[in-house]
């Protein structure tokens, strides 16, 4: 990329960081609920400052949470626990403030790399603005910082697929970006996925399905040098035999409880006793110590492994047994991704002030999910403006995977978050892409775009 067009890209960035740093010091309140998320993720990541595994409230082991996010906050945590110079709740949203920033940096390269210099400036600024990623950032979520290692795996991918492409990659560059994914599964599950990405991306450039092929040894190492240690302890002190959190679990069983999904509401959940003896009996949360069991429950003896294997079963069971209430259940969550963004700006204050900010609190919430529809309408132009370019064709299904994963459990409206840098790079290819920028051969034309300000240089070309 040339200068001009670099400068202008930061431009682009240090806007969105300016706009997440003031929202999160507007925004910012930690949780009053210990059971919350973010409160959840904060004293995990304090505990991980510390040198110490997870435990359910000072409980037993456990493994309900996913350990990634934590394990980011964790360094900066304890220097600010330290030093004093910021709350927990405060330094959390910093960290996905900082996340926010890289998200729109990256998603500008990625744009950069598969259409043109100008595009990656557009989709740098669709997602500088992008009101309810400013506004996510002041809840402490993975989703913030889950976004931003989904795109930089794929920016990472397409230069160790360039680079293969040119006979210049290596063994350790492949196990790097492995661990990178496997990382990304630590943070949320569906990030393991993104293992395929590389080898489609190889394919987009033109290499045989064997040369392809041959990158998974490598990718596949270096995600299990990552994923290894935490199955081992989830293993030992959990007895659960994987590296993904329990919760998953819950989220199957609920997404598919047909007394639960009769109800379904995106924002303001209603768990029937019956969901919940079906979903939690046996769960962490079963223990008459916390004090959380609703009236008419009789606490019983948490199994964290056993029940994760009993909800997860009732929540398959289930789908199967219920097929044709499943495709209602599927367009009802599909809409809650797709077309909300319903509570945004509650979330962003942990739901804990259910007014704040006030009036405005509509404006804002309608002027997000505004920018979504815009953003999904345009993304759906570019893909089939640009779909005989096959590099676009892959970033196009990320963004759908990212979209349709909810439905296989329950479905929240933030959820479409790691969608949206995808999405964005496909609204600037409509709104800027040239057939003329990616050559004439329908079958080639994918390769990165090189450092030049408006276009991008097909297999033929090269």
């Amino acid at each position: 990329m040339g200068s001009a067009a670099s400068r202008s890209l930061m431009v682009a960035v240090v806007c969105g960081g300016v706009l997440r740093l003031v929202w999160v010091v507007l925004a910012t309140k930690a949780s009053s609920n210990p059971f919350s998320d973010p409160a959840e993720y904060i004293a995990m990541g304090q505990g991980f400052a510390q040198g110490h595994l997870p435990k359910f409230h000072g409980g037993p082991y456990t493994a309900w949470f996913p350990p990634g996010y934590p394990l980011v906050l964790a360094p900066f945590l304890a220097v600010t626990s330290r030093t004093g110079l910021a709350s927990a709740a405060f330094t959390a949203t910093l960290v996905n403030a900082a996340a926010g920033t890289a998200t729109i940096w990256l998603t500008g390269v990625l744009a950069r790399q598969w259409i043109s210099a100008r595009a990656g400036l557009v989709a740098a600024w669709i997602m500088a603005v992008a009101p309810a990623q400013i506004m996510f950032t002041s809840s402490a979520h993975a989703e913030s910082v889950f976004t931003a290692f989904a795109v930089g795996v794929v920016v990472a991918a397409t230069s160790v697929a360039w680079r293969m492409n040119d006979g210049r990659a290596t063994a350790a560059g492949l196990v790097g970006l492995g661990a990178l994914i496997g990382f990304s599964g630590l943070i949320r599950s569906p990030g393991v996925l993104l293992i395929v990405v590389a080898p489609l991306l190889m394919r987009a450039l033109g290499l045989s399905w064997r040369t392809c092929a041959r990158s998974l040894p490598g990718l596949v190492a270096g995600a299990f040098l990552v994923l290894a240690p935490w199955t081992v302890r989830n293993a030992v002190q959990v007895g659960h035999w994987s590296p993904f959190s329990t919760n998953n679990a819950s989220a199957v069983c609920l997404g598919h409880h047909p007394e639960f999904m009769q109800h379904y509401d995106s924002v303001e959940f209603r768990i029937s006793l019956q969901a919940q003896r079906d979903c939690f009996t046996g769960s962490p949360y079963d223990d008459e110590r916390l004090g959380v069991t609703p009236p008419g429950w009789q606490p019983g003896q948490p199994d964290e492994a056993r029940w994760y294997r009993e909800a997860t079963g009732f929540g398959v069971r289930s789908a199967l047994g219920h097929p044709t209430d499943e495709l209602g259940w599927s367009a009802r969550k599909l809409r809650s991704v797709l077309l909300t963004e319903d509570g945004v700006v509650a979330l962003a204050h942990n739901f804990d002030d259910t007014g704040w900010p006030g009036p405005s609190e509509l404006l804002a919430n309608t002027l997000a999910v505004g920018w979504l529809w815009a953003v999904e309408a345009l993304a759906l132009v570019g893909a089939v403006r640009m779909w005989r370019l096959r590099g676009i064709r892959v970033i196009a299904g990320c963004a759908v995977f990212f979209l349709l994963a909810p439905v296989l459990a329950v479905a929240y409206p933030h959820q479409h978050h790691p969608a949206m840098p995808f999405l964005a790079v496909l609204a600037a290819g409509a709104l800027v892409w040239r057939s003329a920028d990616s050559g004439t051969d329908a079958a080639t034309a994918a390769a990165p775009a090189q450092a030049t300000e408006s276009s991008s240089v097909s297999l033929e070309r090269r």
